[in-house]
């Protein structure tokens, strides 16, 4: 995910949930995501969600501008 992100694509990350984790606290939930984002090494900035899908979470990262 890092490299797409310095290349300037968009990258797409889902929390995949199953049975009856699926119907967790949602808190609970972006907790775990927040655990997979810290590995994110690029500057990003969420373009869209945290989400609920079919599957479990997604969230839409695009790299942030550069300062």
């Amino acid at each position: 995910a890092t490299e797409w992100l310095k290349e300037g694509h968009r990258v797409q990350l889902e929390l995949f949930l199953s049975g009856r984790a699926k119907y967790m606290r949602e808190d609970f939930l972006k907790e775990r995501l927040n655990r997979i984002l810290v590995l994110v090494a690029e500057n990003y900035k969420i373009a869209d969600g945290p989400r609920r899908g079919p599957k479990g979470l997604n969230v839409v990262l695009e790299r942030a501008g550069r300062k």
